[in-house]
């Protein structure tokens, strides 16, 4: 039988937990989860400088492109959050494991469980968001449609 997990041998067992490299990733990941203090403070304060609607003349069609990314960055980066706290309830799942803790083990596969559904989700809203809009023409806007597919893909959207 072959370690790994399918795309890189030296990633080890991934039913042991996730790969010891990650774990250093994991001061930034958790800090990464609080919206309160991460990017709900942020995307509220974009949100009322580009709905203030000030711009020159003829620049309505960039102040409503502009919106749109923000927009759509900011559904990407909920995307992101919620998909990587996946990962770290999956790893502290492992780690309950370890330390023979079923209960935590239990709930953390139970928030794993969670987060990736709400992924799922995220990512079916900010595709519709990227399809529905005005700019879906735009050879960037085809891009990222692209690479959602892509890297989605295996969400069974």
């Amino acid at each position: 039988m072959r370690e790994g997990n399918g795309r890189n041998p030296a990633a080890g067992n991934s039913f042991d937990g996730v790969a010891p490299w990650l774990r250093r990733l994991d001061p930034w990941a958790r800090r990464s989860m609080q919206p309160a203090k991460s990017l709900l403070p942020s995307e509220e304060s974009l949100r009322r400088r580009l709905s203030s609607g000030q711009v020159s003349p003829g620049a309505q069609h960039e102040l409503e492109y502009l919106i749109f990314k923000t927009e759509t960055y900011i559904s990407h980066l909920q995307t992101i959050r919620a998909f990587l706290g996946g990962f770290i309830a999956y790893d502290a799942a492992f780690r309950a494991k370890q330390k023979k803790d079923e209960k935590q083990m239990l709930d953390q596969f139970d928030m794993c469980e969670f987060l990736f559904s709400e992924t799922r989700d995220q990512v079916l809203k900010t595709v519709k968001q990227l399809a529905a809009s005005a700019f879906v023409e735009d050879p960037t806007e085809k891009y990222l449609l692209f690479r959602y597919n892509v890297r989605f893909d295996a969400l069974d959207l």
